[in-house]
């Protein structure tokens, strides 16, 4: 525990922006910008999308439609100098989730991806080569996001 918290990005600042991912509420999804307050570690990518950077490669999250069964199911876009991903494969639990859940998800499908867990085969092979790479790093951040709650509020 004592690593993380010294390897742990110290910024005091928050940033308040109107972002392009579509707002979602329980009776669907409303397209267009909402406001948010993101706090490190999460930053705004070049993608103008909430996000978090592991190495030199941003990753980032935003709503793209429900699911039959209630779920939002989540893009996510993964860029860095060695890596171009985008996919739709991220769902939200039964009854919606928040940006912040939904990076938190994609985080830890990578971090199990990387460690040859059951989703293993979850992204194609360039991803879970990087994600095998910077296992550490993933893993240093989803615990950041969960001991922040507030890293990334939609108002």
């Amino acid at each position: 525990m004592r690593k993380l918290q010294e390897r742990r990005p110290v910024l005091s600042e928050q940033c308040v922006i109107m972002a392009r991912s579509g707002s979602q509420t329980n009776q669907g999804r409303t397209e267009g910008n909402v406001q948010m307050t993101i706090k490190s570690p999460c930053i705004i990518t070049s993608s103008l999308l909430p996000g978090i950077k592991i190495g030199d490669t941003e990753v980032s999250v935003s709503y793209h439609d429900w699911s039959s069964d209630g779920r939002i199911i989540y893009r996510t876009e993964i860029h860095g100098p060695d890596i171009d991903h985008e996919d739709k494969e991220v769902m939200s639990r039964v009854g919606g989730g928040s940006l912040q859940s939904g990076l938190q998800n994609v985080l830890g499908f990578l971090y199990d991806c990387a460690e040859g867990g059951i989703n293993a085969d979850l992204y194609p092979s360039h991803v879970r080569d990087w994600a095998q790479q910077h296992s550490d790093e993933i893993q240093m951040t989803l615990c950041v996001l969960e001991e922040t709650p507030d890293a990334i509020s939609e108002n």
